[in-house]
């Protein structure tokens, strides 16, 4: 099994204080159980190492994570390849969403896998490009 997980879910996960910590820890925890791919365009690093420096203002914690990150083993970062970028920016076009969030739906498109995330945009604007869930909604589909 497979899925492209966004960087919210992985911020989520690993700040108890965040709103949807508790189904975004058993989302990943589940993954790893289940040896799920996680495929994540590798802007993903970038992206919780800023979030997560710039909530607790440290730059040492947000490396700390970033390392742990890659090292699970579940994870596969993939390339922001030219063709990628070009689906989606049309993505981005004609959903009319940010760039980076296109780039997850792009990425998940390409790797024909749902894509994760707690975003409401791209709950909204994504599913005509590939299956959008919650990590809650994709923990219900598994225990069907």
């Amino acid at each position: 099994m497979k899925c492209v997980v966004d960087a919210n879910v992985f911020v989520a996960a690993i700040r108890p204080g965040e709103r949807d910590y508790d189904s975004c820890h058993e989302f990943l925890q589940e993954s790893l159980q289940s040896a799920v791919t996680m495929i994540c365009p590798v802007l993903i690093l970038a992206e919780i190492a800023g979030c997560i420096a710039r909530a607790v203002q440290s730059r040492s914690e947000a490396e700390v994570v970033v390392f742990k990150l890659q090292k699970n083993p579940c994870l596969r970062l993939v390339s922001i390849h030219q063709s990628l970028a070009e689906s989606a920016a049309r993505i981005a076009a004609r959903q009319f969403l940010k760039g980076a969030d296109a780039l997850y739906l792009a990425t998940a498109q390409h790797h024909h896998a749902p894509l994760i995330t707690l975003d409401d945009e791209i709950l909204r604007r994504g599913s005509p490009v590939v299956a959008v869930q919650t990590p809650e909604g994709w923990l219900r589909s598994c225990k069907r």
